[in-house]
């Protein structure tokens, strides 16, 4: 196996590892013995625990953004581009328990201070993706120019927040898709300048 795939196998593998055995249980022991190296070799692609767990958050969160940037270019206004990342957002952290755990687990092991740099990072990534789009809606006339910008991006990340929650206690059938985006579309419904009254069937 090429090095790239085999970084890519045991990525992978420890991603699958972390939702089954959480963080202390994902060992470089166990790592090894699911990709079928010895740790000896498993340390020619990372130089510790820290780096796989560092690369798994890494893969997460890119395929995450990759799926909402794809779901925002569907939109026909910036406002429907938010419903629609809100959308495949509930969509990824629903029906990928596996990466969504990766998450939680990252921020359950925040006293490690890189692992905390890190996700600080993602999470302020995200923000200022929000933050940009809410900008940009200002700037187009869809969006209310007296929003505090950063709380509404805050309070659209935290429905994320709650739904990554809501995955981890297998809680889909309560906190239900149409529920979710009632809740999304409240907010957008409070700071949009056009009309969202119309019933939407995406």
């Amino acid at each position: 196996m090429k090095r790239g795939e085999r970084r890519e196998q045991i990525i992978d593998t420890t991603i699958n590892l972390l939702s089954r055995h959480g963080l202390s249980g994902t060992t470089i022991a166990r790592i090894s013995q699911e990709v079928g190296i010895s740790e000896p070799a498993l340390y020619r692609h990372f130089g510790s625990k820290g780096e796989i767990i560092l690369a798994s958050l890494e893969r997460v969160s890119s395929r995450l953004l990759g799926l909402l940037y794809s779901a925002g270019e569907a939109g026909s206004d910036l406002v429907d581009r938010l419903y629609k990342m809100s959308k495949a957002l509930y969509d990824f952290v629903m029906n990928h328990p596996e990466e969504t755990m990766v998450l939680f687990e990252v921020l359950s092991a925040s006293r490690d201070q890189e692992l905390k740099k890190a996700l600080q990072k993602k999470f302020l990534e995200f923000l200022g993706i929000i933050e940009a789009l809410l900008c940009e809606g200002i700037q187009e006339g869809a969006i209310r120019e007296d929003i505090d910008v950063s709380l509404t991006a805050w309070m659209i990340l935290s429905l994320g927040i709650t739904l990554n929650f809501a995955s981890l206690l297998e809680l889909k059938d309560i906190l239900t898709e149409e529920k979710a985006l009632i809740a999304v579309e409240g907010i957008l419904k409070d700071i949009s300048l056009k009309d969202l009254s119309r019933k939407r069937k995406e």
